[in-house]
C-alpha cells in the first residue's frame, strides 16, 4: 500500500459570536484539512487549526508549505510506515509544527482505517470509555460571561474554561461573575494563552483564589517556565498548566526546576506536546521522578557519591 494522493483544503467556519483570547479576537474559524488516500483507496484525515499564540506560522503559510513543500514528499511512500513518513518531513522545512502534525494524523487514521479498528485501538486501546469536555468562554463582559455560562451549565457542561489576558483586574470581575452565577459544584478553569509576565500572573491567581478554580493554565510564556517555584508559592493553591512548548523545551525545564516545584502548595501541570503526539502531565510526585530521570549520567553518579 502506498499513498497515491495527497489533498490540502483551507476551511472557513463561521463562530456563532465573536471569540476573544490574549491573541485575537474572531468571528471565523480557520482550519487546515489534509486528505490522504492510498492506493487501495483508503483514506485518512489530518485537521490543524494554527492561529496566533498557538502556531509560530499562519494558517496562509501551512496550506502554502503543506501543498508545495511536504505533500510531494509523501506521493509512493507506505502510510502506515509514520516512522520513516516523519523522518523524511522533519528535516524537508523548519517549524511547521502543525503542518506536520496533520501529515502525522492523516496517516495514523488512515492505517487504523486500513486495518478495520478505531484509531484508539491501532494506538494501542482506550483507557477512558467516557469524554467529558468543558464550555469556553471567551474574554467579554461580567455579564456576558456569566450568561453564557449558564447556558452551557444548563445544556449538561459542567465545567468551564474562562479565557483571560485582557487585564487582570477584569479577568477578576469575569471570574467572579461566573462563579457567582454557576454556584460552587461547577468546574472553572482559567487560561491566559502566555498572555501575562510572571507578576501579573500571581496577582492574577490571588484575586481569583477565592473562586475556587481547577487550574490557571499557561499563565506565562514558555520562555518564563524557570519560574514554577514563584509561580507555586504565590498561586494560592491553584493548579497551573503549561501549554503547547516542545519535548526540548519541556526535558530542559524539568532538570531545571522540578525539584523545586513539588515544594509548593498547588499541583504543578507541566504539558509537552510535540507535533499533536505526545502530552503528558506531572503532579509533585511524578516532577521529583521525570527530574532525576533527567539528570544526565555525570550528575546522577555525583549525586549518588554525594548521598554515601
Amino acid at each position: 500500500m502506498k499513498i497515491e494522493r495527497v489533498e490540502v483544503f483551507g476551511v472557513e467556519v463561521p463562530l456563532v459570536g465573536e471569540y476573544k483570547n490574549a491573541y485575537l479576537a474572531k468571528t471565523v474559524q480557520k482550519s487546515a484539512i489534509v486528505r490522504i488516500t492510498s492506493s487501495d483507496g483508503v483514506v485518512g484525515l489530518g485537521n490543524i487549526d494554527p492561529g496566533p499564540g498557538y502556531s509560530k506560522e499562519s494558517i496562509v503559510d501551512h496550506l502554502r508549505v503543506l501543498d508545495s513543500t511536504l505533500k510531494p514528499l509523501l506521493l509512493g511512500m507506505d502510510p502506515c510506515n509514520i516512522h520513516e513518513i516523519l523522518a523524511r518531513i522533519e528535516p524537508a522545512i523548519d517549524g511547521f509544527l502543525d503542518s506536520k502534525a496533520a501529515i502525522e494524523m492523516a496517516c495514523v487514521d488512515l492505517a487504523a482505517r486500513a486495518q478495520g479498528v478505531p484509531v484508539y485501538t491501532w494506538l494501542g486501546g482506550a483507557m477512558t470509555r467516557k469524554l467529558t469536555f468543558n464550555a469556553w468562554i471567551g474574554i467579554q463582559p461580567p455579564e456576558k460571561a456569566a450568561a453564557e455560562t449558564i447556558a452551557w451549565q444548563k445544556r449538561g457542561f459542567r465545567s468551564a474554561k474562562i479565557k483571560v489576558g485582557g487585564g487582570i483586574e477584569a479577568d477578576r470581575d469575569r471570574v467572579k461573575a461566573v462563579r457567582e452565577a454557576v454556584g460552587p459544584d461547577f468546574g472553572l478553569r482559567i487560561d491566559a494563552n502566555a498572555g501575562y509576565d510572571v507578576e501579573s500572573s500571581i496577582k492574577l491567581a490571588q484575586y481569583v483564589a477565592p473562586c475556587n478554580l481547577q487550574l490557571f493554565e499557561q499563565p506565562v510564556a514558555a520562555e518564563d517556565g524557570h519560574h514554577p517555584r514563584r509561580r507555586c508559592r504565590h498561586g494560592q493553591g491553584q493548579g497551573h498548566e503549561a501549554g503547547r512548548v516542545s519535548a526540548h523545551a519541556t526535558h530542559d525545564r524539568h532538570r531545571r526546576s522540578c525539584r523545586h516545584a513539588m515544594r509548593g502548595r498547588p499541583r504543578l501541570r507541566s504539558g509537552h506536546q510535540y507535533d499533536g503526539r505526545d502530552h503528558a502531565r506531572c503532579d509533585f510526585d511524578q516532577c521529583h521522578r521525570r527530574a532525576r530521570m533527567c539528570r544526565p549520567t555525570e550528575d546522577r553518579r555525583r549525586h549518588r557519591d554525594a548521598q554515601t
